[in-house]
């Protein structure tokens, strides 16, 4: 990050009890450093208000501490970051229909915007990057910190419910749906959100596969469309086909 970017972050206030961030001079700045800063925060999590202030749903100072002394962040193309709109989680999450007893499972689970709709207490995230680990963390969450492909083959625990927003470069969203199914207890479910290209097609011989409607461009900084597709052993359709 640039020098004036880093040094504008670290010149900030700490308001409302640590949940918001409050920038020194923010409105005095260079019109391509604001929007260098607001791209910083956002990535971390930050949602600025129309007061030009950041809100933030966990306590950020530990993790602004350390994009300040680091001077990056993780890069969003080679850790396939796409936070996923707050809607589709929702509705992704209650396709899942989880249950009281249910442990739960969120792969790759970038800041927890699946994981958040899922019970903590109940819910492994599995994340790679280690600042998006430590916001988790901040945020209470079961945190393993590892590349999902490589855990799900040497893991021995069992879910419920799986719901997830794979990577999708390099054919790595079907690797990973086929990794997450194997650590599905039985009669348990998978809800994953893939690329509108998957919808109608049998991802795993035998499971039934029911796809919502197709989604445009919900993503922010990623024109693609999308589809959720439920995967059981066996239930009855409940979507669009």
């Amino acid at each position: 990050m640039p020098v004036a970017v880093i040094n504008l972050i670290a010149d900030h206030y700490v308001e409302n009890d640590g949940f918001t961030l409050n920038v020194r001079y923010y409105f005095q700045q260079d019109p391509v450093v604001k929007a260098l800063v607001d791209r910083v925060l956002e990535a971390i999590g930050g949602i600025k208000n129309r007061n030009g202030r950041f809100q933030f749903e966990y306590k950020f100072k530990e993790i602004v501490d350390q994009v300040v002394i680091s001077g990056r962040i993780p890069n969003q193309k080679s850790f396939q970051y796409y936070p996923t709109p707050d809607a589709i989680a929702k509705y992704a999450t209650s396709l899942a229909d989880i249950g009281p007893n249910d442990d739960c499972l969120e792969p790759s689970a970038g800041q927890g915007g699946l994981a958040k709709h899922m019970p903590k207490e109940r819910t492994v995230c599995v994340e790679l990057s280690g600042l998006h680990a430590d916001i988790l963390k901040t945020q209470d969450y079961r945190v393993i910190q590892d590349d999902f492909v490589l855990w799900a083959e040497k893991t021995s625990q069992r879910f419920n419910k799986i719901i997830m927003n794979p990577p999708y470069s390099q054919n790595r969203a079907k690797l990973h749906v086929e990794k997450a199914m194997s650590l599905l207890k039985y009669e348990g479910v998978l809800v994953a959100i893939l690329p509108a290209s998957f919808k109608g097609k049998e991802i795993i011989s035998g499971f039934e596969h029911d796809y919502s409607d197709i989604y445009e461009n919900e993503f922010k900084d990623a024109s693609i469309n999308t589809v959720i597709v439920k995967i059981s052993k066996a239930m009855e359709s409940t979507m669009a086909a």
